[in-house]
């Protein structure tokens, strides 16, 4: 394997392991682009955890989606809504 290769590759491993250890800044709804800069979400924004069997994911929604799942969602008694509200 050439140097340039081999340095190419380990960008590339590089990039990868830095995108899996921080959050997802875009929203996860299908179809959104709406994004945030900065190490934590701003107000209005809310992180998700989700766990499997398996594995685990974690992403984030705009205030919007996490307005709209807010309303999707049964029996937590507007919990969620209060986290949106207070984020």
């Amino acid at each position: 394997m050439s140097s340039s290769t081999s340095e190419s590759l380990e960008g590339t491993i590089s990039e990868i392991a830095r995108r899996l250890s921080e959050p997802e800044r875009m929203c996860a709804w299908g179809g959104c682009t709406k994004q945030f800069t900065g190490p934590t979400p701003p107000r209005g924004w809310v992180t998700l955890t989700i766990a499997g069997a398996h594995n685990e994911r974690r992403c984030v929604l705009c205030p919007k989606h996490a307005r709209e799942l807010d309303g999707l969602l049964k029996g937590i008694g507007g919990a969620f809504g209060d986290i949106v509200g207070s984020a």
